[in-house]
């Protein structure tokens, strides 16, 4: 009994890893005074979901939203918000969503 839940352990181990290669974090940001930025915020929104990705969280002190996108889709997707934000007149901010550490008790 014990060796089977090790396995079963070992296993959804083995399956959270490779799922973790499946999709790609993003966090995307637009400077409140541009022109349309609630417009483009909604089109931003729509082709993330439109290619499989999903909304993780909408901020609410910043126009922006995290995202996970699939990992075969990725440059397609920002291709597409590349070619929306031509078409509205506005520029965002994309960056990889990771783990930020800090350090703390060693002086420089």
């Amino acid at each position: 009994m014990r060796i089977s839940n090790l396995l079963l352990v070992l296993w959804g181990s083995v399956a959270l890893a490779a799922g973790s290669k499946s999709a790609q974090s993003f966090i995307l940001t637009l400077d409140e005074e541009q022109p349309n930025v609630d417009k483009a915020l909604s089109k931003f929104k729509e082709l993330v979901k439109e290619a499989g990705g999903s909304i993780t969280h909408e901020y609410s002190l910043i126009k922006g939203f995290s995202m996970q996108l699939p990992f075969d889709f990725t440059d397609g997707v920002i291709k597409k918000l590349n070619a929306a934000a031509d078409e509205l007149g506005n520029n965002f901010h994309l960056e990889r969503d990771s783990e930020v550490h800090v350090f703390s008790g060693h002086a420089s």
